[in-house]
């Protein structure tokens, strides 16, 4: 009895590590600086940002803080998507929180259509993800994310508030690592490793 060959078999194992290997460096390449512990820069989050989610608009902070100083102008919706362990920190004055997609939709189910609706968190990945599946599902809505999020505003010393109102210069640093784009002096405690 002759054995069969295990050539084939072979051949198809590598051919499969081939695919899974370069698959694996395309989705590394593409996020490579949220997957390898490498210095953080705002420039890279940016570059992140805009690779990830191209059809979401970016709002300035000198534009936002613009619109909510004008007291004739409309107000937009404000959305702060961090953890409610951030958002008890601090937040924006007059944002309401919600991190999960379905807890974004219940707050837009009662807005007006025409209101502009800002997300933000602490650098713009998870606001920006968020957004990109709100105008996926309804592209007419304005809907946009903070440009640089909680961190840049901070940063620019722009009015932050605890969750009873209080006016706050501190915020959470979400971690070491993104806690860099954060002024050492604000942050509220030590972030996690």
């Amino acid at each position: 009895m002759t054995r069969p060959s295990r050539r084939p078999r072979r051949v198809a194992v590598l051919l499969l590590l081939a695919l899974t290997a370069t698959a694996t460096l395309f989705g590394m390449t593409r996020l490579r600086h949220f997957v390898f512990p490498s210095p953080v820069t705002w420039d890279e989050v940016r570059w992140q940002i805009a690779e990830n989610f191209p059809s979401v608009p970016q709002l300035g902070t000198t534009e936002l803080a613009a619109m909510l100083g004008d007291p004739a102008g409309p107000r937009p919706l404000l959305i702060d998507t961090r953890a409610a362990r951030e958002y008890a920190v601090s937040h924006l004055p007059g944002a309401l929180h919600a991190e999960m997609i379905e807890d974004v939709r219940r707050l837009l189910a009662t807005a007006p259509r025409d209101q502009a609706v800002v997300l933000y968190c602490s650098v713009g990945w998870r606001s920006s993800r968020l957004a990109a599946d709100l105008l996926q599902a309804d592209p007419a809505r304005s809907v946009h994310n903070l440009d640089g999020s909680l961190f840049q505003w901070a940063n620019e010393g722009r009015p932050l508030v605890t969750p009873d109102g209080t006016p706050t210069h501190r915020a959470h640093p979400y971690d070491q690592r993104w806690g860099r784009l954060l002024d050492a002096r604000l942050h509220a405690e030590n972030p996690r490793p």
